[in-house]
């Protein structure tokens, strides 16, 4: 077994964790139900369930905990992250904003040494298998405008977590 999963209860919904023999593979943003959360997390046929205290994903839930309570939290864990070459400098830039704190598509873009990519910053944002890990929420349009998000809540989702960084 090369692939574990759990799901938690946060006091912002339920998340779900799938980490490697790596690191951290997949997170999925706040769900309602656990269930949803589960199907968020396209589990590998080859996946076992564990328990949220096993030793892979224990401290990344509780700090998803403290997160979701509004402490500035950080998130070093080692990743097993896959990409593009494009996708891994974009989540490796973003992974740099620092907690309560935002920027824009096309600072991301310029920083990678795409100046014209903004368009592509997003929809590489868009296949962040790390949310609030890799915190691309923390990533807006360039007038301050809460844009796109993953899944059918997505701004409503964005604008709470900045909510909760703004505070801490």
């Amino acid at each position: 077994m090369d692939s574990y999963y759990s799901i938690s209860e946060t006091s912002l919904g339920w998340i779900g964790v799938l980490v490697s023999v790596i690191g951290i593979k997949r997170t999925t943003t706040p769900k309602r139900t656990k269930n949803r959360a589960f199907l968020d997390l396209k589990i590998p046929a080859s996946t076992s369930e564990v328990d949220s205290s096993y030793r892979g994903v224990k401290s990344v839930f509780s700090r998803l905990q403290q997160y979701s309570k509004g402490t500035p939290t950080y998130f070093d864990d080692v990743i097993d992250l896959k990409g593009t070459e494009f996708q891994l400098k974009v989540w490796n830039m973003v992974k740099r904003v620092p907690y309560g704190e935002t920027r824009n598509y096309g600072w991301i873009a310029r920083l990678i040494g795409s100046p014209n990519a903004s368009m592509a910053v997003g929809q590489a944002l868009k296949a962040n298998p790390l949310p609030i890990v890799i915190p691309c929420h923390r990533i807006i349009g360039k007038d301050g405008a809460i844009l796109g998000y993953g899944g059918s809540n997505g701004s409503a989702m964005k604008s709470l977590l900045l909510s909760i960084e703004s505070q801490g």
